[in-house]
Parts: structure tokens; sequence; C-alpha cells
């Protein structure tokens, strides 16, 4: 197939290859290695991505990856651009070993990889209490990461009312139509004094975020390297009570 006539995507399906692809369709939080904690996780994609290149697959596509907080459905997300942190790899994060009760608790995770179902409020809910000790306690370390500073450059326009939108809903877990009436509606003009006090909870998000982007870049990276398409999946609707319909 070639491009005689220029499209806006010409350029795009020249990268991919206008031939025909073989694949697999697979939601992440079913790919349980070893490694796993409970979940599948963005780590979990490396052995997959081999394993596709050993028998001539070219292309993964994925469910959404989408923040959804404690809802099991990819589909019902928080954020079109947030990623789950539910699909952390914890053991793999700056320091963490060193906090033994932590990794303790993380090896009670490890152990349900043999279960046949995923517990997902159970993984869904450790895995954010472990996570958030972890922040508490590597959090002066962490903010002053470069790769850190960079990624809120360079993705600021979403995270940051996306941080604010996750740290009120720790505070009013109901929907935001019914947050006290000095919240409900945001406005980036208004968005400093609505963050007034929520600074660390706020960075807190942000650093899960960028923790997701890293796990996920790497797997992206092992993909590109091995010829390897990773095709994304999208809500085709993001859930009412959400950041950005916030």
């Amino acid at each position: 197939m070639t491009f005689s006539i220029p499209t806006k995507s010409s350029k795009h399906w020249k990268k991919i290859g206008a031939h025909h692809h073989h694949g697999i369709c697979v939601p992440l939080f079913f790919l349980k290695t070893h490694k796993s904690e409970g979940i599948g996780e963005y780590s979990d994609l490396l052995p997959l991505i081999d394993w596709c290149k050993s028998i001539g697959f070219d292309t993964i596509q994925l469910l959404p990856l989408n923040d959804t907080c404690q809802d099991s459905s990819p589909y019902n997300a928080l954020s079109s651009f947030a990623l789950h942190p539910v699909y952390l790899n914890l053991l793999s994060l700056p320091n963490f070993k060193k906090y033994l009760d932590l990794v303790k608790e993380v090896t009670s995770l490890i152990k349900l990889n043999n279960q046949k179902k995923i517990d997902y409020p159970l993984v869904a809910n450790k895995k954010e209490n472990i996570l958030s000790l972890y922040l508490d306690r590597e959090y002066a370390n962490l903010i002053q990461n470069k790769d850190f500073s960079d990624f809120l450059l360079k993705e600021q326009s979403w995270l940051e009312p996306y941080g604010l939108f996750k740290s009120l809903k720790k505070v009013f877990p109901q929907a935001f139509w019914q947050w006290p009436k000095e919240l409900r509606n945001f406005t980036s003009a208004r968005q400093h004094s609505l963050s007034k006090g929520l600074d660390k909870h706020i960075k807190k998000e942000f650093l899960k975020q960028f923790f997701c982007f890293q796990q996920l870049k790497m797997a992206k990276d092992h993909a590109t390297e091995n010829n390897i398409l990773l095709k994304g999946d999208l809500p085709i609707l993001i859930r009412k009570d959400s950041s950005d319909v916030w």
C-alpha cells in the first residue's frame, strides 16, 4: 500500500506499516507473573512482549489503563489522561525495599497471584495504603528528583487539576456536585485557593502518576526495541464524577 494521496494519518501509518498485523487483545490486570503483586502490572508486559516476538506476533492491544480508583471496570475512568496506580510494581520503586514492614505487606499481595480470580477491591485498597505509606516516608527525597520535575512541566495542564481532584476526593468521597458549594466548580483562577492546605497530598498524586508513566514507558521502550506495537484502548466516555468533568 502506498500513500500517493497524503492524509493527516499518513505519517502514522508509514511508521506502523500498512500491512497485516497479528497479535492479541488482553486486559493488563490479568497478566499476572510470579513478580506481580496481586494483579497484572505495567512491568508484566515485558515477558508478554518477548513471547509475542517469539511466535511472530507484532501487536498487543490493551484495555484502558486509566485511573478508575476503586472501580474494577477499565471503562469508568476518573481521568482521560491519568494512569491507574493499581498496576504499579511497588517493590521496584526507589528505596522501597528498605522498608521491611512494607515489603512484608507486598509479599502478602504476591501470594494472591495463585488465586484464579483477582480480588480487585482487596488489591486496590491494600496497594493504595502501602503506596501512601511509602510516599510519606520517601516524600522529601522523591520531590527533588529531576525527572519528576521534568514530568511535572510536561504534563502540567491535566496533572494539576487531577491531583487536586483526587486530593479533594479523599476529604469528600461523594460526587463533586455534592461537595461544599465553594469546591464544586474548578477554574484555573481558583486553583491556588482550592489547593490551600493540600499541597503534600496533591504532590503525592503527582508522584503516583510519575511512577505509572515511568513503568509504562519501560514496557513501551522494550516493545519498540522488539518491533512490537502496543495498541491502546480508550474509554468512549469518562465517568460523570471525574476530574475532567469537574
